[in-house]
């Protein structure tokens, strides 16, 4: 895993490959760097940015799996009242008791539905908006697992890719440490190359900038994998992130 926030070490991949390529022909030991410098640089980009563009399909399948469940709670809640009514021993409150989690309340509708089926009226008859509940729970229900099973899968898909994004991180920083160190001892500490490819510099523009790279974040914390997308997990690309 990368030391450094990967939104910074993508503002300085492009910025590694075209001092390697002006300053390649000054010295053995910096033209050494290429080309695995440039193909790791080069792999970080494509991850950091496949991630990047991924992310819009992840929360949107998210807060659609989460649209259905609560569509699918609010279902479950418009019938508690009647059956409370006409069911003896009928229980509402532990239907839909507060969990959020969607497989929960899954399992609450099919349960609801089952007791909606089973119950009878004192003259030993279906309840007479049986077959109307029934068919609410199981519209509701439907849809709800099938979103929640797209959610599911968009979250897997983007946790890989967040995998293999940290991955690359970590062997192009491996790279850029190493190169930077050269720099020094080449050039020394003033060298202007030296001083563009260090982290804290990152944000900084280049006079070499072109749009290859993506715009300075405002802070750390504006970074697309230094943020929580969820509002209640982090998603940063330095730990887990994931469905609630």
């Amino acid at each position: 895993m990368p030391s450094s926030p990967n939104w910074k070490l993508r503002r300085l991949a492009p910025r590694a490959i075209r001092v390697l390529e002006r300053r390649g022909g000054e010295s053995p030991a910096i033209a050494a760097y290429d080309p695995v410098l440039k193909e790791h640089a080069t792999a970080f980009i494509a991850a950091y940015d496949a991630t990047l563009r991924y992310e819009s399909t992840w929360r949107r399948e998210l807060d659609e799996g989460r649209g259905a469940a609560a569509a699918m709670l609010a279902a479950v809640r418009a019938w508690l009242p009647l059956l409370a009514r006409d069911v003896p021993g009928f229980d509402a409150a532990s239907y839909a008791a507060g969990s959020a989690v969607p497989d929960d309340l899954l399992a609450d509708a099919e349960r609801l539905a089952e007791q909606i089926e089973e119950a009878r009226t004192a003259a030993g008859e279906p309840l007479p908006y049986a077959a109307a509940a029934l068919a609410a729970l199981d519209t509701a229900t439907v849809a709800a697992r099938q979103e929640w099973a797209e959610a599911e899968a968009a979250d897997r898909q983007y946790q890989a890719r967040l995998a293999a994004t940290r991955a690359a991180g970590a062997a192009f920083e491996e790279d850029l440490v190493a190169f930077r160190r050269t720099l020094l001892a080449i050039a020394g500490r003033a060298d202007k190359d030296f001083q563009k490819l260090r982290a804290t510099r990152a944000a900084q523009e280049d006079s070499d900038e072109g749009e290859d790279a993506p715009p300075a974040p405002a802070s750390p914390t504006d970074a697309a994998f230094d943020r929580d997308p969820t509002g209640a997990r982090t998603t940063n690309l330095d730990e887990e992130g994931g469905l609630q």
